[in-house]
């Protein structure tokens, strides 16, 4: 019997007309946009500010104005010729030569795909819509610090004449954290000078409206988005919350008492952003949600009103390097404006930080000192005593009152209201999950509850208000609390009611839902964490009155921490890049600071560099800068390596057993100082030069060659850098490091295991090996064995030996490699495609939230692959599958190379970007043949999500031999007209062998009807012996075996037995 979860990253609902038909697309144009610009068209002068200094593109100048309006008419003299291509006038939407070269404009699949061969288009994509991805938490960044100086001698900085770019969902143009005027009397400047706007708050803008009230801290809004994917505009008002609340976590007013008024409980605190006299400038690019059209269009703006720094809390999509969005943030790098942007809200799971641009700023969130907690007490009932149980929420207290599970009235998610009189004032427990949260106390509600406990799913306590009392509890708490439920009878318990706390120890742990990397290039994402969890601050106005507050969680509140930090860097330090700005928040963030959910040590695929403190940051004595060139020139599609790039992080998907990096810092003190750095974490890493002196402004280049020959295969190894040093006030800089040590030229799969942790002395310890190699060759164990132990030599395997003089135990063979194959069409099981429909099988349901970017994890399975045995799996909706569940995720729609280093095991059919949101159905049967069993994995009709061609909905089906190792793509309607951007192929995990039969053009391409077989093998030999420890043994015996082949590659592996004298015995142990 299978069992199945959804699994993945949550992808947007996506805008009805999602198949054929006319859409929106970005044409972007080879030509340089303005930002970007560095010579070269006769008679124009170079437009980009000079790399590395820190200055800004002025837009105001000839030679930006004189280029620009040359743009102007290369887009029109492009657009001219693309509609004699088509055959009809292709009149553009919205036309941007600041940020990117790009138009948007409405196009047919079979127009697109004709304009994309034209050698003036660059890149063309369709439109994406995207989803929305303070009080204590400036002063848990340092902020504080900063606005009452760095030093006796130097002047306090909270953010003045500094401009903030908010891109997200409006903004409340009356509410107090966006006054002219403080509380305090401070009086904001305006840079425009005052009474002047931009946007609609511009009197010569064809759409001001005096309703939207501008002032010298607001000093302009915009919207770019239309209401709920109609051609019309709402205005830059916010109607939704999300924008008010960023805006004024990065730049907000001080306030001193923001009141919460949730339905049960009203709270209050004092307030500030982190950049709280910085301006800001408001750029609605949200509707229903958020288009890449219109955030790009906005970008394009913010060049142009000259904003220091943008936030973004929205998703992102599209290609790492040559995205619209993506191409849009180089733009805006080239004109020295600071990005930052939220790393996303689909964590915990492996690889599932969104296609984030490599020279943004992305931040994970965490919490931070102030929480909302609330506690059941006063328990009764049952038949043993239950201790108090902390949560967090915003409401009131209740009880006591009967604590009853909604499980018992058939629905223990809560997913449906519950009809009226289900209960009558019982508090009710729901399980988190399929619904949001809040949805789950109006359920229960509906039914007569007095009270919510919602049970953890393992994502995180997030502190909401609901509309009656209630807790949000850890899924152990909720454990604990069901099996007391389950005990005697009686059940009674109070819900205490929410308070406020500050406490240290519950900050820096990071949110379940915060997006972790890897990334699928080499860059470590995300960079850094900041507070983000029940984070306090102004909201869209209720009714009439615009002195509104909510208490957001997300990594959505987290970036606007760093957006604020990075305004108040830019007003301290105006010669800094946006990139050095960057690093210095990067290098001296707090790495120790940050957990995870579970309180384990964060690495830095959860949180990047660390928590960021601002003051630290401030005063850095190290910077690293990168051009936007090289930056460019990274793209691993077009030959570069973004290892190369000089970023304050170092990564590398493919070290194996050795990897090096070069990176070069520059001194930002005005004084000589010296420097010394090392290393901390798995494997070994020399420096060099590992200490060296830089005076003001010089420079130092180093490299860095890691070893990982000693430590684990097959997975991720962590560390960081450290440069420290003795001057006064200047702080310590750190680099992260993560390299995966086994890579695709890795020779074998090599495991060590001892069947003790932990002995006495006298006891037998049994180790064993397992040997599996990729290559065919000799192999060679060795295997010292350490002192305080006697060797069974009648327990060795056969082929092994034991070398007395030395104490070795040894072993060695010819091996045969490990096998991938890909494309046979010998003995399928089927010889051509049918729908599992046509056998009763119905669709399998997918959630609208995952119909995109999603997937389902399989269990109960039984297969082999790699030689190892598999019984779950994930199934993406993008047309492949993962034996195992190691990424956690679904794979993207941004396909790949096979092999690839950075992916886990993948069996492709058709890895593309489809979506199964509107229509298309996933199937999945066991189908039984002759005497053999099949696992079948359908797509069935599923459209392409971006139909740039005038491909047909794509129909194909993956057998699997249940038991076996073999494996069959079959194709029904593939018709993909000229749609090019796809994988067909398969891999081992970590990219050690893979088959590739079709990448974005290069290939064959399966056709309709083809049957394809696969299969893989992996040659294994197991070994072991048995050693008995010495009477008087005791202590850590550590056993570390080497296996070498015939080229000299080697695996090295320990194994830990803890051997004590008990502490007491048993009656039958007594001496």
């Amino acid at each position: 019997m299978l069992a199945a979860e959804v699994v993945g990253v949550p992808g947007p609902a996506k805008n009805p007309a999602t198949a054929l038909g006319e859409q929106r697309y970005i044409v972007r144009f080879v030509e340089a946009p303005v930002a970007s610009y560095r010579g070269g068209v006769p008679g124009l002068r170079a437009t980009a500010p000079p790399p590395g200094t820190g200055q800004r593109l002025d837009v105001d100048s000839d030679a930006a104005r004189a280029y620009r309006n040359w743009l102007a008419r290369q887009q029109q003299a492009h657009l001219d010729a693309l509609s004699n291509r088509v055959r009809r006038t292709i009149r553009p939407e919205r036309a941007h030569q600041w940020a990117i070269n790009a138009v948007t404009v409405r196009l047919n699949p079979a127009e697109a795909a004709e304009l994309a061969r034209f050698e003036q288009v660059a890149h063309i994509e369709r439109d994406r819509a995207l989803p929305l991805t303070t009080d204590y938490g400036p002063e848990w960044i340092g902020a504080d610090q900063l606005w009452e100086g760095i030093s006796a001698a130097t002047a306090g900085e909270r953010g003045e004449g500094i401009v903030v770019g908010i891109l997200d969902t409006g903004i409340n143009f009356g509410h107090p954290s966006f006054a002219a005027t403080t509380e305090d009397g401070y009086t904001h400047t305006n840079p425009l000078g005052s009474g002047n706007y931009l946007g609609w708050c511009d009197p010569e803008n064809l759409n001001y409206d005096a309703s939207y009230a501008c002032n010298d801290k607001l000093i302009g809004a915009w919207d770019f988005a239309d209401a709920a994917w109609e051609e019309e505009s709402d205005g830059p008002e916010d109607n939704q919350g999300h924008g008010s609340h960023v805006a004024a976590t990065v730049a907000g007013n001080p306030l001193s008492s923001a009141t919460v008024q949730a339905p049960t409980v009203s709270l209050s605190s004092a307030i500030s952003g982190v950049a709280p006299q910085a301006n800001l400038i408001a750029y609605d690019v949200c509707a229903e949600l958020c288009r890449t059209s219109d955030v790009v269009a906005a970008l394009d703006q913010a060049i142009k009103d000259g904003v220091d720094v943008v936030n973004e809390s929205i998703g992102i999509g599209g290609d790492i390097f040559r995205g619209a969005k993506q191409q849009a943030y180089l733009g805006v790098l080239d004109a020295g404006i600071m990005a930052v942007r939220a790393a996303g809200n689909s964590g915990p799971g492996a690889r599932s930080v969104d296609t984030e641009p490599v020279w943004t700023a992305s931040v994970a969130a965490a919490s931070h000192p102030r929480a909302y907690i609330n506690r059941l007490v006063d328990f009764s009932g049952g038949d043993d005593a239950l201790g108090d149980i902390t949560g967090a929420s915003l409401t009131s207290g209740y009880g006591p009152a009967p604590i009853v599970d909604a499980a018992d009235a058939g629905d223990a998610q809560c997913l449906d209201a519950f009809p009226a009189e289900t209960w009558n004032g019982e508090i009710v427990i729901c399980t988190r999950g399929e619904i949001g949260r809040v949805q789950k106390g109006d359920n229960v509600a509906a039914g007569g509850a007095g009270g919510l406990i919602l049970v953890d799913d393992g994502s995180g306590l997030v502190a909401d208000a609901h509309v009656l009392p209630a807790v949000h509890i850890t899924a152990e708490d909720g454990q604990a609390l069901r099996q007391w439920l389950a005990t005697g009878s009686n059940h009674q318990g109070a819900i205490a009611g929410t308070t406020i706390t500050a406490d240290a120890d519950t900050a820096d742990v990071l949110a379940g839902f915060s997006s972790r990397g890897p990334l699928n290039v080499d860059v470590i994402k995300p960079d850094m964490t900041a507070p983000g969890v029940a984070i306090l601050a102004a909201v869209a106005a209720d009714g009439g009155n615009p002195e509104t507050y909510g208490v957001y969680s997300g990594t959505s509140m987290a970036s606007p921490h760093v957006a604020g930090a990075a305004a108040l860097l830019r007003a301290i330090h105006p010669t800094w890049t946006p990139s050095e700005i960057r690093s210095a928040l990067m290098g001296t963030a707090l790495p120790d600071a940050v957990r995870t959910e579970t309180l384990a040590e964060a690495n830095p695929f959860d949180g990047g560099s660390g928590r960021i403190d601002v003051e630290r940051a401030a005063r850095s004595g190290l910077l690293m800068n990168e051009s936007v060139v090289d930056f460019a020139a990274a793209d691993p599609t077009t030959g570069g390596d973004p290892r190369t790039l000089n970023l304050p992080s170092l990564q590398d998907a493919a070290c194996g057993r050795q990897c090096s990096w070069r990176r070069s810092v520059r001194s930002a003190l005005g004084q000589s100082v010296d420097w010394s750095v090392s290393y901390q974490g798995d494997g070994e890493v020399a420096i060099s030069p590992s200490s060296f002196t830089l005076g003001p402004g010089q420079e130092r280049s180093l490299q860095i060659d890691a070893d990982l020959s000693r430590v684990d295969q097959d997975a991720w190894q962590f560390g960081r850098l450290a440069f420290e040093n003795q001057a006064e006030g200047v702080p310590g800089f750190t680099m992260p490091l993560a390299a995966f040590s086994a890579s695709a030229d890795t020779a074998l799969e090599f495991e060590q295991t001892v069947d003790r942790a932990a002995a006495r002395p006298g006891d037998e310890l049994v180790y064993g090996f397992r040997i599996a190699p990729f290559f065919s060759g000799d192999y060679r164990l060795s295997d010292p064995l350490p002192e305080g132990v006697t060797l069974d030599e009648t327990s060795l395997s056969a082929g092994m030996s034991f070398d007395a003089v030395s104490r070795t135990v040894r072993w060695s063979g010819s091996m045969d490699g490990g096998a991938l194959v890909l494309g046979s069409t010998d003995n399928p099981p089927v010889s051509t495609y049918q729908s599992l429909a046509d056998f009763g099988v119905d669709a399998f349901p997918v959630p609208d939230n995952m119909c995109d970017e999603g997937g389902v994890l399989i269990n109960g399975l039984d297969f082999r692959f790699q030689g190892r045995a598999y019984s779950e799996l994930i199934w993406s909706v993008n047309g492949a599958l993962e034996p195992g569940r190691e990424s956690l995720s679904a794979v993207s729609a941004n396909n790949q190379s096979l092999p690839n280093p950075q992916l886990p095991a993948l069996i492709a059919p058709m890895w593309t970007d489809m979506i199964v949101c509107d229509s298309g159905a996933l199937r999945v049967a066991i189908v039984p043949l002759d005497s053999n069993e099949f696992y079948v994995f359908e797509w069935d009709q599923v459209p392409l999500f971006d139909p740039l061609a005038n491909a047909e909905p794509l129909s194909f089906q993956v057998w699997i031999e249940k038991g076996g190792e073999n494996f069959w793509f079959v194709y029904g309607n593939v018709i993909l007209g000229d749609w090019d951007e796809m994988t067909v192929g398969a891999q081992f995990a970590g990219g050690s062998l893979g088959e590739l039969l079709y990448f974005n053009g290069a290939g064959t391409l399966p056709a309709s009807g083809d049957v394809l077989g696969g299969g893989s093998s992996v040659d294994s030999q197991n070994l072991e012996f048995s050693v008995q420890t010495d009477a008087d043994r005791t202590g850590l015996i550590i056993n570390e075996a080497l296996l070498e082949d015939e080229s000299g590659r080697s695996d090295s592996l320990r194994t830990w037995t803890q051997v004590e004298l008990p502490l007491f015995y048993d009656r039958f142990e007594q001496p």
